[in-house]
């Protein structure tokens, strides 16, 4: 329980810190890429402005667009100077990486300032598939040249549409650029940012190893947290434990006097009242209840300190079936309930200890009994399985609800308080027999439906010797 509880804590503030440190790494991945797409989208705005204003002001027409196009049909077809063109470009378009393409009404490219002619033929190919729904909104376009590494490419599209071409309001800079030509068409203006691109690439992936490491500190921080959490836990717990110890061996001894003593009066019952007589037998009832109630609380509270050891020896596991169960049948007779055993014919070797083993059976059969009405069947079953042994005590009681399946193992975890109250029960039986299983390095699971019944299926190991 103890060990569970830490790796609960260490989880859930494992958990808090990486989640914590990875949204903070998230914020900050996806911050960077915003700010670079706002860059992006400003840049290529204000190339578009300057583009829109430079045609307007050389005029170009719609009439006057079979004349030499601007630039680099110009400067190979028309063997036009560089120097000349340079000054004809806005300063913007000096730099190699911006350019500018213009598509008539048919989709025919009129004029652009690529200088790579192959590169001016994939663009035009691709900008053919541009949709009307993403006029004005930046797209990123990937070229992957022979022998070169791929480029990445921001484009934006703006519409050409007689007098006026567009309106553009920005925070910092207002522009608004009327056309004082009737071309009709799309301008699609473009920047390469291979170098952004593989930036955030980097930092995507950069991000992702530091994550990993986060989770591994992350982890490291939860484990210590937890650790200190569990200090105040611990020393209850043992302050718990050392009660427990403490109160059964002291209660031992005044139970003993008690039991005596009613063993002595019971030697004169039939000498004293019938009123006395049934005191004297509810007497002696609790007194057994509270003597086997210390017992199990000493049982845990040696098995929890260490000091309980097992006593193993090679015994056939198949006649203490038949003998606990043999032992057992005058109580289930009493009840109506009826006892059954089945196992091999031939002995079922068992390394381990005898005496905590029938005491497991003595506290599943009584379980068994207990809640199993008059009329009803209690059955246990031995058999080989895989190497081991399995053990299936059966009964057709009254049932375990699911939601209380997962507790029964829990120390003094009764279903029914006031059943297992008026029944002797104390919630601590359940426990001992999980503890002997597990010694034993072997399992144990429960099956249960309301009203039907419950069978505990138990699994050990032969280790014959």
């Amino acid at each position: 329980m103890i060990h569970k509880t830490r790796w609960r804590l260490t989880l859930l503030y494992s958990s808090i810190i990486a989640l914590t440190l990875l949204i903070m790494a998230g914020v900050f991945y996806l911050s960077l890429v915003q700010i670079l797409k706002r860059h992006e989208t400003t840049e290529l705005k204000e190339l578009a402005g300057q583009w829109m204003s430079y045609l307007s002001e050389e005029g170009f027409s719609e009439s006057e667009k079979k004349r030499e196009p601007f630039f680099s049909k110009g400067h190979e077809e028309h063997g036009e100077d560089n120097d000349s063109d340079e000054k004809r470009k806005p300063n913007e378009f000096l730099y190699s990486d911006r350019f500018f393409l213009l598509f008539d009404q048919q989709g025919t490219l009129i004029a652009h300032s690529l200088t790579d002619a192959k590169m001016a033929e994939w663009l035009q190919a691709e900008l053919a598939r541009w949709p009307d729904e993403d006029l004005h909104k930046v797209k990123r376009l990937f070229r992957q040249p022979e022998n070169e590494e791929e480029q990445v490419y921001a484009l934006m599209a703006l519409p050409l549409s007689g007098e006026h071409l567009s309106r553009e309001h920005e925070h910092e800079h207002d522009h608004e650029y009327v056309s004082q030509f009737s071309l009709q068409g799309r301008l699609f203006v473009g920047n390469e940012v291979t170098d952004y691109w593989f930036f955030i690439q980097r930092m995507r992936n950069m991000l992702l190893i530091l994550a990993l490491g986060l989770l591994f500190v992350a982890a490291i921080i939860g484990f210590l947290f937890s650790e200190r959490a569990m200090i105040p836990i611990l020393n209850a717990y043992r302050k718990q434990q050392s009660f427990l110890a403490d109160a059964s061996h002291e209660l031992r001894t005044p139970i003993s006097i008690l039991q005596s003593s009613v063993e002595i009066l019971d030697e004169i019952k039939p000498q004293i009242p019938d009123f006395h007589q049934r005191v004297l037998d509810d007497m002696a009832d609790e007194v057994a209840r509270m003597g086997r109630m210390v017992q199990d609380l000493l049982v845990l509270a040696r098995s929890d300190a260490g000091q309980l050891e097992l006593l193993k020896e090679t015994f056939d596991f198949a006649e203490t079936c038949r003998s606990v169960t043999e032992r057992m049948n005058n109580i289930a007779r009493k009840k109506g309930v009826q006892l059954t055993c089945h196992t091999p014919e031939q002995p079922v070797w068992m390394h381990g200890d005898r005496e905590r083993l029938s005491q497991l059976l003595y506290i599943l059969l009584d379980n068994a009994i207990k809640y199993t009405p008059e009329g009803g069947r209690v059955n246990v079953t031995l058999s080989h399985a895989n190497g081991g042994l399995e053990c299936v005590v059966q009964d057709t009681g009254i049932g375990i609800p699911d939601t209380d399946l997962p507790h029964i193992f829990e120390r003094f975890y009764r279903v029914d308080k006031d059943r297992s109250r008026k029944l002797g029960g104390t919630g601590i039986g359940l426990s001992i027999a999980d503890w002997i299983v597990k010694a034993h390095g072997g399992r144990i699971k429960v099956t249960s439906q309301v009203g039907k019944g419950t069978a505990f299926h138990i699994r050990l190991p032969s280790n014959r010797r």
